[in-house]
């Protein structure tokens, strides 16, 4: 495992509800990868694994056999198969996104025959799937953890509305994405955000002004003040985006996979000081972070963890190895499958989408999403019904009613 999730306890709760019964046993390895080097596992049982509790009993942690050039580190790969030779385990399954599913197809490939390896997909930001190369569809559709991410997320931006209207202010909300589009335009779309200050911009890219930002706000405000009678805005400002002059990734923090670290929170609070100081636009800056994978997962979630189990439990129960499971929307309805491990793990961008899911230079999601995660998220909620009316102004001053 890799970082968690709100529905890893649901899945492997599931497994283990299914397998036991037939001979299984299972044992969870105590922060992920590190109980190559600890041997500590925990016992687990249906009885001890908490449904509805974000994240997973036994720990996670962000962990890697490679080496800083990328290449398989001999000493860790040996000690990966000490640990499973000591315990005679027969078979791995993994929560893991791109990251951890390609150390899970890594020490698949090294045991080939040994053991049998499975992945229940994770990664609340999306970014998992690649494209087949055949239509360029991607192997999966959506993410365990998306969900309740992007719900979580959505409910606290229709909170902040409620201070952006009264104190008539634009509201600048920063999230978790790595460096993927998928959530925040998700949090646009169905939190009814005005604008969005979108990433996954070119690496020569300098970044957004501080300029067309300012500019992009105040439209933005304009447009509300004509509909609402209020200068309030809504502005999604994802951890994946750059600005110029904002530089919100860490030189210090760098994990094992040469990821450095991105701080949503020092990214929008230095946009909210640039725009005050250069434009005199005061802002109110809000980061929506570690509550996207801790808060309860979403019953949707928790019913999708749970099928991801019940596909991986068919494959093992078929003798099967090397698959991770998938979500395939269809129409109305959502299909979970299973296919390689390497494949489903390879990195998705939201470019990658056939249509454009964001209009780039009004800073705006499209319907597109919508659309496309109709199936998921069902039909966001109208901002009649989130929002009063525009209201009537009395000039006491001037005798005058409007």
């Amino acid at each position: 495992m890799g970082g968690h999730i709100a529905t890893q306890n649901a899945s492997f709760k599931r497994i283990v509800e299914i397998l036991k019964p037939r001979g299984y046993e299972f044992f969870g390895a105590e922060d992920g990868f590190s109980v190559f080097d600890s041997g500590r596992v925990y016992k687990l049982n249906p009885s001890n694994i908490p449904r509805g509790m974000s994240g997973f009993i036994a720990g996670a942690g962000r962990h890697t056999l490679l080496d800083e050039n990328n290449n398989v580190d001999k000493n860790k790969l040996d000690k990966a198969v000490n640990f499973f030779g000591k315990g005679k385990f027969d078979i791995a399954i993994g929560s893991a996104g791109d990251d951890h599913g390609t150390q899970m197809h890594l020490l698949k490939k090294s045991l080939e025959g040994k053991l049998h390896f499975y992945v229940i997909n994770k990664t609340m930001d999306n970014d998992l799937g690649g494209k087949d190369g055949e239509d360029e569809a991607p192997y999966t559709d959506f993410t365990n953890g998306f969900h309740s991410a992007v719900i979580n997320g959505v409910k606290m931006i229709h909170q902040h509305f409620h201070g952006a209207w009264t104190n008539n202010l634009p509201y600048l909300v920063s999230h978790f994405a790595r460096d993927a589009n998928w959530t925040g335009i998700a949090l646009a779309y169905w939190g009814l955000a005005d604008k969005i200050i979108y990433g996954e911009l070119p690496k020569e890219h300098p970044g957004h002004s501080i300029e067309e930002i300012y500019n992009t706000i105040v439209e933005a405000q304009n447009k509300n003040q004509c509909i609402y009678g209020r200068k309030f805005a809504m502005i999604i400002v994802p951890e994946s985006t750059k600005i110029e002059e904002i530089q919100h990734e860490s030189d210090d923090l760098i994990d094992v996979h040469g990821h450095r670290k991105l701080q949503p929170e020092i990214l929008v609070n230095s946009l909210k000081i640039m725009l005050e100081k250069k434009y005199k636009l005061k802002t109110q800056a809000v980061g929506i972070t570690y509550e996207m994978r801790n808060f309860k997962p979403t019953n949707e979630d928790l019913v999708f963890a749970e099928r991801s189990a019940e596909v991986i439990s068919d494959a093992i129960l078929r003798g099967e190895s090397g698959l991770e499971s998938t979500f395939k929307i269809c129409d109305d309805w959502i299909e979970v499958e299973t296919a390689p491990i390497e494949k489903v793990s390879v990195k998705r961008y939201a470019s990658y989408y056939p249509k454009p899911l964001i209009d780039e230079d009004r800073f705006e999601v499209s319907d597109e999403i919508g659309k496309y995660y109709k199936a998921l998220f069902g039909e966001r909620m109208a901002r009649s019904d989130l929002l009063p009316r525009k209201p009537k102004i009395l000039y006491i001053f001037r005798n005058k009613q409007i």
